[in-house]
């Protein structure tokens, strides 16, 4: 009962909707030409849109996020070279 709610209660972004309708047409044409390839591809992406999940098969995107680095942050690690004689 607690996955419905999740489903229901989460706010469903252009995202969700045009993975689910994108679901829908390949099961569609899936049930049309009888084709099981297409008809698992309609139904993980209808997956993804039901349970808010991405490629990652979580609540995370696909691309690693970034920090906002400040302009004036200098964070190398420099090495010091000995001089030469």
């Amino acid at each position: 009962m607690n996955v419905i709610n999740t489903i229901i209660k989460t706010p469903w972004g252009k995202g969700r909707w045009i993975r689910l309708g994108l679901g829908i047409a390949f099961l569609m044409d899936a049930y049309a030409k009888q084709s099981g390839l297409v008809a698992l591809m309609g139904t993980f992406l209808i997956y993804q849109a039901a349970f808010n999940t991405g490629c990652g098969f979580g609540n995370t995107d696909c691309a690693p996020t970034q920090m906002k680095k400040n302009e004036n942050d200098i964070s190398h690690n420099f090495i010091e070279l000995p001089k030469r004689k």
